[in-house]
C-alpha cells in the first residue's frame, strides 16, 4: 500500500493503529455501526415516502447524511479516537492526492459506465439512474455553480467519512482487522451504499454500489487515507453535473 499519511505507518493512526478492540470498545463499536446504519436507513425511507426527487425528500436525504456524520463524530469521541483514525490525516502531498482523486474518479466513471452497458442493463434491463432531483442544473450555469459545492459538502465529504472512513474501519476491526475482515467490510459497505440510493432505481443502486466499491478500494490501496476517495467522489460529482448542464446525460 502507498503511504499518504504524512509519516504514519500504512493504514495506521497515531492514536490507535490496528490494535484489537477490548470488550467494551467492541460493544460500543457495534452499537456505533448499528446506529449509523439505522439512521441512514430511517432517513432514506423517510425521503422515499416524501418523494426523493422533491425538495422536501431531498432535504430528508441530506438530513440523514448529516445526522449520520454527527453520530460518527460522537462515537469517535466516545471510543477515544480522533478523525485521523478513520483516515482524515493530512496527506504527504496534496497535489499528488488531488491527482490520485481525479484518476480514481475517471476510472470509477469508466468502469461504472462499462458495467452498466455490458452487465447491468443486459441482466435487468433497467432504466438509467433517476436523477430528476437535479434537473435544474440542465442548461443553467447558476444552478450548476450552486449545486456542485453544495453536494460536495452534503454528499462527497460526509458520505466518504461515513461509509469508507467510519463504517469500513469499524466493521473491519469488529471482525478482527485482518485482510479478509477489510475485504468483508468493503463488500458490506458498498452494498449498503448502493441500496441507500434506491430512489435512483435499480441502475442507480448498481452504479452507486460500484462507485462505493471503487472508492473503498482506493481507500485501502492508498494507505487508508480518506482524502483520495473524498476527492474522487467530488470529481465524480463535478463531471456528472457538468455533463447534465451540457445535456450529455
Amino acid at each position: 500500500m502507498t503511504d499518504l499519511e504524512n509519516g504514519q505507518g500504512v493504514g495506521e493512526s497515531p492514536e490507535a493503529g490496528d490494535r484489537p478492540l477490548d470488550g467494551g470498545q467492541w460493544r460500543t463499536a457495534l452499537l456505533a455501526v448499528l446506529a449509523v446504519v439505522g439512521v441512514n436507513l430511517l432517513f432514506a425511507l423517510l425521503s422515499g415516502s416524501l418523494g426523493p426527487n422533491t425538495g422536501v425528500g431531498g432535504m430528508a436525504a441530506v438530513g440523514g447524511t448529516l445526522s449520520a456524520l454527527a453520530l460518527v463524530l460522537v462515537f469517535q469521541r466516545v471510543l477515544g479516537l480522533g478523525v485521523t483514525e478513520i483516515g482524515l490525516s493530512r496527506p504527504a502531498s496534496w497535489p499528488r492526492t488531488v491527482l490520485l482523486g481525479i484518476a480514481v474518479a475517471i476510472v470509477t466513471g469508466a468502469l461504472a459506465q462499462g458495467m452498466m452497458v455490458y452487465l447491468v442493463n443486459p441482466l435487468i434491463s433497467a432504466a438509467p439512474p433517476d436523477v430528476t432531483r437535479f434537473n435544474a442544473v440542465r442548461g443553467n450555469l447558476g444552478a450548476l455553480l450552486l449545486t456542485v459545492p453544495t453536494v460536495w459538502l452534503t454528499s462527497a465529504f460526509p458520505e466518504e467519512v461515513i461509509w469508507r472512513g467510519f463504517l469500513m474501519t469499524r466493521i473491519a476491526k469488529l471482525v478482527g482487522g485482518s485482510r479478509s475482515a477489510w475485504a468483508l467490510a468493503l463488500v458490506l459497505t458498498s452494498l449498503h451504499f448502493g441500496l441507500i440510493h434506491f430512489y435512483q432505481g435499480a441502475s442507480g443502486i448498481a452504479v452507486t454500489g460500484i462507485a462505493g466499491l471503487l472508492y473503498g478500494v482506493a481507500f485501502l490501496i492508498f494507505g487508508r487515507n480518506l482524502w483520495v476517495p473524498i476527492l474522487a467522489h467530488a470529481a465524480t460529482h463535478l463531471i456528472s453535473f457538468t455533463a447534465m448542464y451540457r445535456g450529455f446525460v
